[in-house]
């Protein structure tokens, strides 16, 4: 009889390192606690640590904030959240239709009150 192998969702990874990094409990109180084997829990410790440092995974993300970011590409987060911060600034500012605004996006409208006030 085969035992059917375990498997956990990000966000359980996530909370059962966070246990241990913000929560101050030991590796083994925590493991225990939750049914799982130490060093499972050691290496989502280790690489939740890793995430919050700034590092990509090399497995699936355990954090949203990292897991958008390429692992060839960017040089750093840093580079890649620019990137990310750009696009996303271009697509709500140029693109996206507003609400208010009779349905224009938010730049466009605002260039249409500048043209109208003789604002330049």
């Amino acid at each position: 009889m085969t035992k059917q192998r375990r498997t956990f969702t990000p966000e359980f990874k996530r909370e059962a390192a966070c246990l241990v990094l913000d929560q101050g409990y030991s590796h083994i109180e925590a493991a225990r606690s939750l049914g799982l084997i130490e060093s499972a829990l050691r290496r989502w410790v280790s690489q939740l640590q890793q995430e919050r440092g700034g590092v990509t995974p090399t497995s699936k993300a355990l954090t949203p904030e990292t897991e958008w970011i390429p692992t060839v590409g960017y040089m750093s987060a840093v580079l890649a959240q620019e990137d990310i911060s750009r696009f996303l600034m271009q697509r709500y500012n140029w693109r996206r239709p507003h609400q208010f605004n009779e349905g224009l996006p938010p730049a466009v409208a605002e260039e249409k009150l500048n043209a109208v006030s003789g604002i330049s």
